[in-house]
C-alpha cells in the first residue's frame, strides 16, 4: 500500500457482533449500500498503524453495517479492529449526490466575483454550529464567507470556480 496514497474513510468499526467474526461498523458514506461494493480496504487502527484487509461479507441493518473480514472468524480475533477506520483510495470514492460536495473538492477552487473576475481561492470549508463557512484567501486577507445564498453563488467543479458575492462580504465586515 503506497504511503502517499490519499484515503477516504467510509466507516468506523465498532465492536464484534455474533460468534463468527462479524464486526459492527458505523457508515460514514452518503450511500447506505456502499458496503456492498467494498472489497479490499485499508484499516487504520486506533494506534495509527495501517493494514490491508479483504471484506468476506457484509450486510446492513438499522443504519449499521455488519462486516466480516477474511482471516477473522471469532469475536476475539476481530476485537483488535474495534474503533479502526475503514478506508479506501480516493480514486474509489463515489461521486457526491447532485447538489452536494465533498469538502476536499471545494478546497483550492478559484473565487470569482459577481462579474466572473478571479479574486482569490478557497482555503478550506469550516463547519460551524449555525452555518458552514468557506475560509477564503482574498488578496492579502483571509475571510470567512457563510455558505448561504446571499453570499455564495454558483459552484462549478468542472471550471474549479466558486462565485462569491463580495458586496455581501463587505456589508458584513464593515464597522
Amino acid at each position: 500500500m503506497p504511503e502517499s496514497q490519499e484515503l477516504i474513510t467510509v466507516a468506523r468499526l465498532m465492536r464484534p457482533h455474533g460468534v463468527h467474526g462479524d464486526i459492527k461498523a458505523e457508515p460514514l458514506s452518503h450511500d447506505p449500500n456502499r458496503h456492498k461494493t467494498l472489497h479490499d480496504v485499508i484499516l487504520t487502527l486506533p494506534n495509527g498503524k495501517r493494514q490491508e484487509a479483504r471484506i468476506q461479507s457484509s450486510k446492513a441493518g438499522g443504519g449499521i453495517w455488519y462486516i466480516r473480514f477474511e482471516g477473522y472468524d471469532s469475536p476475539e480475533s476481530v476485537q483488535a479492529l474495534s474503533n479502526a477506520l475503514v478506508e479506501i483510495p480516493a480514486t474509489e470514492r463515489l461521486p457526491a449526490p447532485p447538489g452536494e460536495y465533498y469538502p476536499s473538492d471545494l478546497e483550492g477552487l478559484t473565487v470569482i466575483d459577481e462579474n466572473g473576475k478571479a479574486c482569490g481561492r478557497v482555503l478550506s470549508l469550516m463547519e460551524l454550529p449555525s452555518v458552514n463557512c468557506f475560509e477564503l484567501q482574498l488578496g492579502s486577507k483571509q475571510v470567512l464567507a457563510p455558505w448561504i445564498s446571499d453570499c455564495i453563488g454558483n459552484i462549478d467543479l468542472a471550471k474549479r470556480t466558486i462565485e462569491v458575492r463580495l458586496s455581501y462580504l463587505s456589508d458584513i465586515t464593515e464597522n
